[in-house]
């Protein structure tokens, strides 16, 4: 053999010498001075190259699923790596089954010593770098998914061809008109966006159609994990050709109702383990959710954990007066058009003086620095010193539909709804001296009065109790006709009825009268 017989060989040896740099392997072969490594280069060759008889059998020794192979009328048991890598090395061995041959196929990436191996290497990086380094999977609240069609849950094989000449072998999860979902080895790259070739032999073998064996076209939308086995992962899909004997298949087997074939519901196990997480959190939520109608505030959702800070916002008369807080200038300042979120930091407190409440609040843009100074040091060194963050989104028509479908009783209510809020309390009182420790501001007290509250009107929007827990245990029906409260015979309110039961009546009064809960 020619050195240039050899080149295809080198390859092989380039680890050994670890070197990255081909051609200068072949130029350190070919000097007079390496006259002992071409020798051994040649008897290296001469190894690989030995006709081997061994039976290659993976199964329990790589990470994937493997299946008989024939090569040379011998059949061995591959998973799909070893397979692509049986395509591309069985040409540099004159397609010969032999010993460099055998030694590629037991030794692949995937192989379970080496992965052991590369295990114990990335815990030690691991460990040193970030000991604490831990995964969690991503809620996304109110993003649900809605099929337009329905997916046909079946499992039959496929075979992917990737670029580059590259096949694999995996199974279908589900199918439809417009996509897919197929099983494959984890051990290869995939991308998003990447574009694959599939087909379909077992269903070209049982509806005797020749179609299914012409490549399919899909690009990758997205790529999980399987949790039950590392070794696979799942690929989504859309379909990017239109191939009518797949559409035909998968009518005929929604009509047929198999039980091989079955409707396949992830979307609205998706949709109940979402909504179950949004219950939970809005449950436990510290913030305040907040609705808005233009610059005017609707709605306060209220929990357990945040009706302290609605109860922040009640004056001595305990009427709410957070509508001075969120106020017209406020509102549009953050919620202007195009913006897809905004936030600010408010800081805030009141004043108790001859038995009225008055209450202070400023934003960074509303104050200049003398301003700010002056805020601080009057407002950090008392009790009721706040800081809180409010944040304001824009709502989408199509999540206006969403709170319609939820609620269509409410319709009338949500259809004027232009932006949700949420409000946070984000007091720190170790850091509250910090405000103090600026200089001190030349200003006048009276310069903060352009910040305090009037004291009317008080807050109209409506407080929603929010409690997952139904409380109720008798069934109540919503009628509206007017009433007249008295008490010891004197006329109080009038007002109107919200709904009744046998036990009990949901009033809504025209003026507030005082009144004590009472525990039954």
């Amino acid at each position: 053999m020619q050195l240039d017989d050899y080149k295809a060989l080198i390859e092989q040896l380039l680890p050994v010498y670890g070197s990255e740099d081909f051609q200068q392997v072949v130029d350190s072969l070919t000097s007079s001075e390496s006259g002992p490594i071409k020798l051994r280069i040649k008897m290296e060759i001469n190894r690989l190259m030995t006709p081997c008889k061994k039976i290659i059998d993976l199964r329990g020794r790589v990470k994937g699923q493997c299946r008989p192979y024939t090569f040379n009328d011998q059949t061995h048991w591959l998973d799909d790596v070893a397979i692509n890598i049986l395509h591309r090395r069985s040409k540099v061995f004159n397609n010969q089954y032999c010993t460099g041959l055998y030694e590629a196929l037991v030794n692949t990436h995937n192989d379970f010593r080496e992965l052991h191996q590369q295990g114990e290497r990335s815990t030690l990086v691991t460990q040193k770098s970030n000991p604490e380094l831990f995964t969690a999977n991503l809620i996304r609240f109110g993003h649900y998914l809605h099929r337009e069609e329905n997916r046909l849950q079946i499992s039959t094989p496929v075979t992917i061809n990737f670029p580059l000449n590259q096949q694999i072998w995996g199974m279908t999860a589900d199918l439809s008109f417009s996509g897919a979902k197929f099983k494959v080895p984890a051990a290869f790259n995939y991308r998003l966006g990447q574009t694959i070739d599939a087909t379909f032999p077992q269903l070209a073998t049982t509806h005797d159609e020749p179609c299914f064996e012409q490549p399919h076209r899909y690009r990758i939308l997205g790529i999980d994990d399987n949790p039950e086995d590392n070794s696979f992962k799942w690929l989504r899909l859309i379909a990017l050709s239109d191939n009518e004997a797949l559409k035909t298949m998968i009518v005929e087997s929604q009509n047929k109702g198999s039980l091989r074939h079955r409707h396949n519901h992830e979307d609205k196990i998706i949709q109940a383990r979402t909504q179950g997480y949004e219950h939970c959190f809005l449950k436990h939520t510290v913030g305040i959710p907040l609705f808005f109608s233009g610059t005017e505030l609707k709605y306060a959702l209220l929990t357990d954990h945040n009706r302290y800070l609605w109860q922040y916002w009640h004056d001595e008369r305990n009427q709410p007066v957070i509508n001075q807080l969120l106020s017209e200038q406020r509102i549009a300042s953050l919620g202007r058009k195009g913006l897809k979120q905004s936030s600010t930091l408010i800081y805030c407190f009141h004043h108790d003086h001859q038995g009225s409440r008055y209450f202070y609040s400023a934003a960074l843009p509303e104050m200049d620095q003398e301003q700010r100074r002056l805020f601080w040091q009057l407002g950090a060194h008392r009790d009721s010193w706040r800081v809180m963050r409010l944040t304001v989104y824009p709502l989408r028509q199509q999540e206006l539909e969403k709170l319609n479908d939820v609620a269509p009783e409410m319709l009338e209510k949500f259809q004027d709804l232009t932006h949700v809020g949420v409000l946070q309390d984000i007091t720190h009182k170790a850091t509250q001296p910090d405000y103090r420790a600026a200089h001190k501001s030349s200003l006048d007290s009276k310069a903060i009065n352009p910040f305090r509250h009037p004291k009317n009107p008080i807050c109209l929007a409506e407080a929603i109790h929010f409690d997952p827990k139904p409380q109720r245990s008798e069934s109540r029906f919503a009628y509206k006709t007017p009433i007249s409260l008295y008490q010891q015979g004197q006329l109080i309110s009038t007002g109107h009825s919200i709904d009744f039961s046998s036990k009990g009546l949901n009033i809504n009064l025209i003026n507030p009268f005082a009144v004590r809960k009472m525990i039954l």
